[in-house]
Order: C-alpha cells, then structure tokens, then sequence
C-alpha cells in the first residue's frame, strides 16, 4: 500500500476503506488538474507560434518555467499516490529541467537559410518541440514525462477495497452494474439506506450516466454482485468510477460539471484493449502510453458535455468498452 496511504489507514481504523478512498479519489484529481495545467500552456504556446502575436523571450522562458512547475506537481501526485519506483520520476523530471536550459533556453539561436521567423518565435518552436517531443531523436520531451506519470500510477494504484457500505444498483440486460458509493463531503448526509436511488445522491454527472443507459436508477436490494462492480466517489456536482470487478482491465471516469467551462470536464482511462474514438466525440483529446488510453475534453458547451456523458454512460453501464472477444465469452 501507499506510503501516506498506510499512514492515514492507522489514524483512520474503522473507517479505512470509506477514508483511504475519498483521499486517493483528491489526490488523483489534483493530478488531472496539473495534468490539464501541462497541457493547456503548450496550448497556449501553440496557438501563438502560429504568428498572430507579439512574442518577446520573457513569455517564452516564463512559458517553459511554468510548464516544468505544473510537471513537477504532476510528478509529486504520481509519488503521493504511488511512492514506490517515485525517484526514477523525480529523476527524470531533473532531465527535464537540465534539458530544457541547455536545449531551449541557453541554445544558440540558429537561423537558418531564407528563414524569416523572428529569434523570439525560433525559441518558442525549439520549446514547443521539446515539450510535444517533435522531431526529437530521443524522446526526452515533456509529454514523454507526463505519459510516465500516469503510466506510474496505472500500474502501481491499488484502489482501496469498498466492502459494504450504501449500494447503488443498476441494471439492464445483459450487464448488472453494482456501485458502492463514498461521498466526497460526507457531512452532507449520513443517513443513507444501504439501498440507494439516483434521488439519495444527488449527483448531476452521476445521473447523467446512469439516464445515458435508460436505467431509471432506483433502489434495489444489494444483491450477489454480478456484471460489473463499480467505486463510486461523488458530490452534486463531481463524479469518480473506478471499475473494480471484473478485475484485469483499469477503467476511470472522472468528471466535474458546474457549468463553468474554466473548471469543468470529463477524463476518462482505459487500459482495456478498445478504441475510445469508436466511443467518444471527436471533440475529445486521446493520449496514449505504454499502459493506458486516457482521454478528456474541457472547455466545451454545458449541453455538449451533458451530451458525452450520457453517450459514455451507455458505453460503460453497457459494457460497449470491452474488447469484443471478452464480450463475446462474457
């Protein structure tokens, strides 16, 4: 188990699993909020090499100070939630930082025959090509690090066992969804039958996968869990399932929907051996690394984003996102 993980277990005994889960659950979120933070600067740095705008070495070197910063605390979500092998992370990330100052910043401006770019737009492409890792030979780059990071944490999170406790219970031919719930701000309520309805959880992005596969949501007897078993944590406006049984595949949503396109979006990780494009809008990014599929859209219209989430409650509730030779045998 976790480093810090293991440490709250014993300040929490009695409530281990309900507690280790709401705290993994933040802490990976706060990693998707860094994550968001890498990619929205190279974004950034991308939509202004295109050569509408005013470009001085100050933005440049401040963009490539705060890209190492929001990889740093990349790394240091990955180490929380998974210490063990977190030096070679810490490592690589000083590469990155050498790197970045013998490479972009300190580098010789090199122009090159009939090149007319300017020598602050010629340091903001030698940065941007080390940050996406284009055209380098080895790939040292910044998106090779954040794909590190979460490949780190895929292979390494062991997500804190739920055995009782409030059961949310979902089904549709021929799939069982089981999911057994932890508020994210449990003072709300503590009063909660053992069987739920989508009514006791008031959760938006929750009822929207669950409407997505036409299930009504109502509560029903906890029975022998069967189909798919899903940990749920939640608040009325976020959303987190981790896929739990069947075992061997990772499977992750993750979801905030306030209405405020600055802090909203969905992400979702996949490790099963299925196209997410096949599932998802083409508004969504996809990034893949040795592990994993990790997909996410933010910024998008409130009704868009009500609209994927329904379309991703009917994958997932519907068990569209297994390969199709585990289907087919399930």
């Amino acid at each position: 188990m976790s480093g810090w993980l293991a440490w709250l277990k014993s300040r929490f005994r009695g409530q281990d699993g309900d507690v280790l889960h709401r705290l993994q659950v933040l802490r990976f979120r706060k990693l998707l909020e860094n994550a968001r933070g890498v990619v929205t600067l190279i974004d950034d740095g991308q939509e202004k090499l295109q050569g509408e705008y005013i470009l001085d070495r100050h933005y440049v070197i401040s963009l490539v100070e705060q890209v190492l910063q929001r990889l740093g605390r990349m790394v240091f979500d990955g180490c929380l939630l998974v210490p063990e092998g977190g030096a070679e992370l810490y490592r690589q990330l000083d590469e990155q930082r050498r790197y970045a100052r013998a490479h972009v910043i300190d580098a010789p401006d090199r122009e090159g025959q009939g090149d007319e770019q300017e020598p602050e737009y010629r340091l903001l492409a030698r940065a941007l090509a080390w940050m996406t890792g284009e055209g380098l030979e080895d790939d040292r780059s910044v998106m090779a690090l954040f794909r590190q990071v979460f490949d780190h944490v895929v292979t390494g999170l062991v997500v804190p066992t739920l055995d009782d406790g409030p059961v949310l219970r979902v089904s549709a031919s021929p799939v069982d969804n089981r999911m057994l719930v932890t508020e994210l701000q449990p003072a709300l309520r503590d009063d909660h039958p053992s069987a739920l309805s989508i009514q006791d959880l008031r959760c938006r992005p929750l009822g929207l996968v669950v409407v997505g596969k036409g299930l009504d949501g109502e509560a029903r007897p906890p029975a022998t869990p069967a189909g798919q078993r899903w940990q749920v944590a939640l608040g009325p406006e976020t959303l987190s399932m981790v896929l739990v049984d069947p075992p061997g595949h990772t499977l992750r949503l993750e979801a905030t929907l306030t209405g405020n396109p600055s802090t909203d979006y969905i992400f979702l990780l996949s490790t099963a051996d299925v196209e997410l494009e096949q599932l998802l809008a083409d508004r969504f990014a996809i990034e893949r690394t040795r592990s994993a599929c990790l997909a996410w859209t933010y910024g998008s219209p409130e009704d868009e984003m009500e609209q994927d989430l329904l379309n991703i409650g009917a994958s997932l509730l519907g068990g569209a996102w297994r390969p199709s030779r585990e289907a087919a045998g399930s």
